[in-house]
């Protein structure tokens, strides 16, 4: 997959963004979240990914899309996805 600068700049100040944002907005107010707040920013964070997730793929393919959501973290790569070319 080839990422221009700007995606990785855009990437990385969106990601900077929130957590500045989760650093000085809601870590100010130190108190015990209600289970409807944590609900709220933990819905943000999740569409905040699949966001992400869908960008990969409409940019990049189906491939890489996919990779971003089945991601489990060890570094070890997945076996090719059946159905699924390889992008060119």
């Amino acid at each position: 997959m080839n990422v221009s600068q700007l995606e990785w700049i855009v990437t990385l100040g969106v990601t900077i963004a929130v957590l500045l944002f989760d650093v000085v907005y809601i870590g100010r107010r130190p108190h015990e979240p209600s289970m409807r707040e944590c609900a709220i920013y933990l819905t943000i964070y999740i569409c905040l990914a699949l966001a992400f997730g869908g960008w990969v793929w409409f940019s990049h393919g189906g491939r890489f899309g996919l990779d971003h959501g089945r991601a489990d973290h060890s570094g070890k790569r997945h076996a090719p996805l059946e159905g699924v070319e390889p992008a060119a």
